[in-house]
């Protein structure tokens, strides 16, 4: 079983953060299957643990890495010379509705990285605001859980809201 220990001491892995942090220095993204490739680790592409070089790059270089969808990197010319061909979304693009190219929830595939300071932040700002609303939900569901818990269970309320149950202290 591969560990972070492992895979941090790991050659092929020491090559593909390097490769990945070379296209982070150069372009503030990068695309996992073109890192692969470009580090000579194609054969691996699919068993390679992103999450364990993510990590390492962030906890290396001080950084958060945010997760990027295929989207991102697809563009296709619509017309012109280069009509059918792809190319990496604009930064105007991404503005127009940054949510759709970070990868997070309903199925969406992480297809590659950013730093938090690309486009003027513009994709960090949306994904605080994604953690901000998933937060809140999660705060929205534990009040909701222990009103009904308090509801259902009311010898558990002084536990549950220990503050409103035993009044101002003395």
């Amino acid at each position: 079983m591969l560990t972070r220990k492992i895979a941090r001491e790991s050659d092929l892995y020491i090559k593909v953060m390097d490769e990945a942090v070379s296209q982070l220095t150069a372009n503030s993204y990068f695309n996992k299957d073109e890192v692969a490739i470009a580090a000579g680790a194609e054969a691996f592409i699919d068993v390679l643990r992103w999450d364990y070089i993510r990590g390492f790059i962030d906890e290396d270089h001080g950084t958060e890495l945010i997760p990027l969808v295929s989207r991102f990197f697809i563009a296709s010319y619509l017309d012109g010379p280069k009509k059918g061909r792809h190319r990496v979304k604009t930064a105007e693009e991404r503005r127009v509705n940054p949510g759709k190219y970070i990868a997070q929830g309903n199925g969406k595939k992480t297809a590659g990285y950013c730093l938090l300071s690309m486009d003027d932040g513009i994709l960090g700002l949306q994904r605080l605001r994604q953690k901000q609303n998933q937060s809140k939900g999660s705060d929205d569901s534990s009040d909701s859980f222990a009103l009904r818990l308090a509801s259902d269970v009311p010898a558990l309320a002084p536990q549950i809201y220990p503050g409103l149950i035993a009044g101002p202290a003395a």
